[in-house]
């Protein structure tokens, strides 16, 4: 009886319920009730489910009544659950059961009861951001309903984060803004330059990802193509910058202070020029801030920028020394109106713009003011001399040089000789051809400073612009006591700073007498006059039939005809310049290697391999040198003995015979269309010559040159005409009405009677000579070696002089002085280290500042050429002019960030070959290279270089050091009286005086311009005026200040307003120091 009890307890205790049905008694049943204890039998996972589903059906309403008690969230302190339930719950939910919640919901999303049938409501209802969830039934739809609004908020969240500075990042500026007003805390941060050039893709994605993974996530999901499973990363529209972009324009979308790339594309449309409707709608797509924005942004750009500039600049100032110097040119711009009302007309808009540029390996105080004074006050430029200039010219090392561009040449043409190309690059920065090399690496440090509307070949102007520029620098009074700041510029601004310099002389300031303000003249400008120089000689009439003028070659090589060889186009002349003078120098080698082709020739040496070691090349270069490129060889060409006579090293081969198809004489009416060669057939100039021999049937008599004056056989005549006024040439009579060359009136030349040279082969040897200088000084520019530019500058001096550009010859003679006689060795070395800027520290990117400063003016006119303003209204000066640098390099940057390769900005076209076979040809048949006795074809070049010696031994330097040393003079006396100390009664402005030991007086000079003078005792002003004398001797005939006020200059005179009066004054015979009032810096 008592087993029974409790088996009825037991099984009234177990939580499952007994079956009803009757069955027949189990052996086990049958062992229990014979006392035997039985084991109940093992029930599975299925039917254990079977009876928990039965206790929830018969206690809960349903399956989701009892999880909605089973996952209740209890508040704190009042939970119902039994501590078995609150465990079991925590164990799952946390994941530390073997099952956790993942498995279970993937489970319920998968299942195929989830998913509601098509057609039904429910199935529209999936991942809906909107349908109240309880009205989604099934379970599919109303989990992703579910999941698509958590991942919205969470996706909301992240956004939002990224419109503030990450925490973690104290150097993250997302918050960048593009101007901060009044109200705005000191915290904000303004966008930089220096912002904007952090900017890159990959960084944006990798911060993207690590903190906004799930909008990374879905951002890469939407945009990366997949192939089995895996991420795809496209070429041409890789997902990551489509990523990056569509995030930025969320964050942009929810904060427009959170500026990760928009505030970068609008700068970068500014500075493409992008169309005003394109920038509208992708500031709408939020993909670039609106123009106005970016405006504001250049302003706030401009604002920091400056201000750096001025606090390195009083840096160095309290270390005291100047740090920076500044380049200037003319900016101008042509505005034409549409429609012509009052007030309304066609006018060229005038300006200046600057660039302040920081030096680089100056010495300390090498810009000292009182000892620069101190040399210009002991006038020792007087000594210098027609043989002293020219013996200071390395021309041991003009000739390797030279003869190492032959190499260059002969390397760069057949391509078996490609292999020598890299060591010929190092012998030019090697030991023996390299002077003055720039430190290794440097990266000139710039900022463009805003832009005047003032005319800076206008000596009141220039006044006017420099104050400015030193004004935005910092640069004061004080700031400058003691100091030297160096304003460069083109020859039209060196002048301009020369007469500033020479009409306040007389000021007892030095601030205000500009005596600190030392300019050089730039260099890029004075290679242009070169060239300009260099074309006009050797050109030729248009359709010359000689071999040695440049306009056959032209003719020849279908290359671009110079319509102006007074002003050249510079980069096509500068291409034809090279190409003909490769093509001369290789037909050098090819009769050298006594060959036919000399490509073929070098093909064949290499197959034999008997190609010429490079030393072996080198040698065999001098001796072309010497040979085609020389003033020795120029003499040897004009006489058939001395070519007779001439050393192994300088015998030119020759030629045949030579049967002139021309001859003119001086009966010949060589200002008649029938004697020009460009305008007449060679059949009526042939028929037209056979009357004009004489009756020795020899040609007569010399006839006036082509290039006026020249040297041994051509007629050098006086200087009739090449007064070096302002225009500075001789040659006015031969341009038309428009400044262009009037070809109609060029003259052939005719040789003397008994010339047996050959004129074609001198004029040949002038322009390797004359071309070869030219082209040494632009590759010295880009190597930046400025020793070896400072050794053409040199030559040039003499140059110059043999031509009609002689504003260019007393400018470089003026360079000369200052760094020979007056600038102490620091000073000359801080010059010459700080004449170029290379901007982006690469090898060979060595360019001239003024160069820079003409990209620049480019940029400036063509950003808003229809913007109808002046250069001083604050768009230019304030928004565009400070920032121009800067917008060159952005596009470049754009591209870099955003993977696209850089378009290359050369037009140049892919190879010369067929230009240089047909020039070479050319020259072959002509024989341009032999010596032909009596050859002679109507055409002479000048020989520059040795009639600006004979100019300069015969006068001209004479000339130059009267005016010059005048201002030195009138210095003296000032510092003189400003010091207590006597000044001489009759102290002269020749500068050819000297200086007594016992009473620091001055000999009597005689001279036509210059007179005695006498010290006023009633003048009891404190500022020192010049005598009479004096002023004429500095060009200065009124007494000139700088009003206090107004910050000009102004003329104290009878009447005189403003300083043109003296400027035209000066434009007769003021050949030397006062001459530099021309308008042009190529003597034009």
């Amino acid at each position: 009886m008592s087993i029974p009890n409790r088996l009825s307890h037991s099984f009234n205790q177990s939580p499952f319920p007994t079956p009803t049905s009757r069955e027949p008694a189990s052996s086990s049943s049958l062992a229990i009730l014979s006392g035997t204890r039985i084991r109940a039998a093992r029930r599975n996972k299925w039917e254990k489910m079977t009876d928990v589903l039965s206790v929830i059906q018969k206690d809960f309403d349903s399956l989701g009544d009892f999880l909605e008690h089973l996952f209740h969230h209890a508040a704190r302190g009042n939970d119902p659950r039994s501590k078995r339930h609150t465990s079991m719950i925590s164990t799952f939910l946390q994941g530390s059961s073997a099952t956790h919640i993942g498995t279970i919901i993937d489970l319920i999303y998968r299942h195929r009861q989830s998913n509601p049938p098509k057609g039904s409501a429910d199935s529209e209802f999936a991942y809906s951001p909107t349908i109240p969830l309880g009205d989604i039934r099934h379970a599919r739809p109303c989990l992703s309903a579910w999941a698509a609004r958590v991942i919205g908020n969470r996706v909301y969240k992240e956004v939002g984060e990224l419109t503030k500075n990450d925490p973690l990042d104290p150097a993250d500026r997302t918050q960048l803004r593009a101007t901060r007003s009044g109200r705005s805390q000191s915290s904000v941060l303004q966008v930089t330059w220096e912002d904007l050039g952090k900017f890159s893709i990959p960084a944006l994605a990798a911060k993207y990802q690590r903190r906004a993974p799930l909008a990374w996530y879905l951002a890469e999901s939407m945009a990366a193509p997949q192939k089995n499973g895996k991420v795809i990363v496209r070429l041409r529209r890789p997902h990551i910058t489509i990523a990056v972009g569509a995030i930025s324009a969320f964050v942009l979308a929810r904060n427009r202070f959170a500026n990760y790339l928009a505030l970068n594309i609008g700068v970068w449309q500014f500075a493409c020029k992008a169309h005003v409707d394109e920038k509208r709608i992708l500031s709408r797509f939020g993909y670039a801030v609106h123009d106005t924005t970016v405006w504001e942004c250049l302003n706030s750009l401009s604002d920091s920028s400056l201000k750096a500039l001025r606090n390195s600049v009083a840096e160095g100032v309290a270390q005291g020394t100047l740090t920076w110097k500044f380049v200037l040119d003319n900016v101008q711009r042509w505005d034409a109106q549409r429609e012509h009302r009052l007030g309304r007309q066609d006018q060229l808009r005038i300006g200046t713009a600057a660039t302040a540029i920081k030096l680089e390996d100056c010495a300390p105080g090498a810009f000292n003011l009182e000892p620069y004074l101190e040399n210009v006050m002991k006038m020792e430029r007087q000594h210098l001399s027609t043989t002293s200039l020219f013996d200071s010219i390395d021309w041991f090392g003009d000739y390797e040089v030279r003869s190492l561009h032959f190499v260059r040449v002969l390397v760069g043409g057949p391509p078996e000789l490609e292999s020598y190309q890299k060591e010929v690059s190092k012998l030019f920065r090697g030991e023996g051809i390299a002077k003055h090399r720039m430190r290794e690496g440097r990266k000139t440090t710039v900022q463009p400073l805003g832009t005047n509307a003032e005319k800076e070949v206008e000596t009141q102007g220039m006044m006017r612009a420099i104050l400015d520029f030193e004004k935005q620098m910092g640069l004061d009074e004080k700031a400058l006591e003691g100091k030297i700041v160096m304003p460069g510029g083109d020859g039209a601004s060196f002048a301009a700073i020369l007469r500033i310099k020479k009409y306040m002389a007389a000021h007892p300031g030095d601030y205000k007498a500009f005596r600190g303000r030392v300019s050089v003249p730039e260099l890029w400008h004075t290679r242009a006059t070169n060239l300009n120089s260099v074309a006009e000689n050797h050109y030729g009439p248009i359709a010359s039939m000689d071999p040695s003028a440049l306009s056959k070659s032209a003719a020849a090589a279908n290359t671009k005809r110079l319509s102006n060889l007074k002003k050249c186009d510079f980069y096509p002349t500068a291409c034809s310049l090279m190409l003909f003078f490769e093509a001369r120098v290789l037909d050098c080698w090819r009769i050298y290697f006594e060959t036919d082709d000399l490509f073929e020739h070098i093909k064949k040496l290499k197959e034999e391999d008997k190609i010429p070691k490079l030393e072996e090349l080198r040698d065999i270069a001098r001796v072309l040198v010497k040979r085609y490129a020389s003033q020795e060889a120029y003499e040897q060409a004009l006489s058939a003995q001395e070519s007779e006579d001439a050393t192994e090293t300088m015998k030119v081969p020759k030629g045949t015979p030579w049967t002139a198809p021309i001859q003119a004489t001086a009966n010949s009416n060589v200002d008649q269309p029938s004697n020009h060669v460009e305008d007449c057939p060679e059949e009526d100039l042939e028929e037209d010559a056979a009357h004009q021999e004489n009756a020795h049937g020899e040609p007569g008599p010399t006839t006036i040159p082509t290039m006026g004056g020249a040297d041994r056989g051509v007629d050098g005549g006086a200087d009739e005409g090449m007064d070096g006024g302002a225009d500075g040439g001789a040659d006015g009579g031969d341009r038309g009405a428009d400044g262009k060359e009037d070809e109609s009136k060029k003259k052939i030349h005719v040789e003397e009677k008994g010339f047996d040279g050959d004129r074609v082969l001198a004029n040949a040897i002038l322009f390797l000579q004359d071309a070869g200088w030219w082209i040494e000084a632009s590759y010295a520019v880009s190597e930046g070696d400025i020793g070896r530019v400072y050794e053409i500058v040199k030559i040039w001096i003499f140059s110059f002089t043999g031509t009609s550009n002689w504003n260019y010859s007393n400018w470089l003679l003026e360079l000369y002085c200052l760094l020979r006689y007056e600038a102490s060795k620091d000073m000359s070395n801080g010059i010459l280290n700080n004449w170029l800027v290379n901007l982006t520290g690469e090898l060979g990117k060595w360019i001239e500042a003024d160069l820079m400063q003409e990209h620049y003016n480019r940029w400036l006119e063509d950003m808003a050429e229809k913007s109808g303003r002046d250069f001083d209204d604050k768009f230019y000066r304030h928004t565009l002019s400070p920032n121009v640098n800067h917008f060159l390099r952005i596009k470049e940057e754009i591209e870099s960030a955003f993977g696209v390769a850089h378009r290359s900005k050369a037009h140049g076209s892919t190879h010369l070959r067929d230009e240089f076979q047909s020039l070479l040809r050319m020259h072959k048949e002509d024989q341009l290279h032999c010596f032909r006795s009596k050859r002679s074809m109507g055409h002479a070049a000048v020989n520059t270089f040795n009639r600006g010696y004979e100019r300069l031994d015969e006068g001209r330097l004479k000339t130059f050091l009267k005016q010059s040393l005048s201002y030195a003079q009138v210095l003296k006396d000032m510092k003189s009286s400003n010091s207590g100390d006597s000044r001489s009664d009759d102290a002269t402005s020749t500068g050819h005086t000297e200086e007594s030991e016992d009473n620091n007086s001055h000999d009597h000079t005689e001279d036509a311009d210059h007179g005695d003078h006498e010290e006023d005792a009633d003048d009891e002003s404190e500022q020192y005026r010049p005598t009479p004398d004096q002023q004429i001797a500095t060009g200065t005939h009124h007494a000139m200040y700088i009003d206090e006020e107004s910050g000009t200059m102004v003329i104290d005179s009878d009447g005189g307003e403003n300083d043109s009066s003296s400027e035209e004054e000066e434009e007769e015979g003021d050949i030397g120091y006062a001459s530099c009032s021309g308008h042009s810096d190529n003597g034009e």
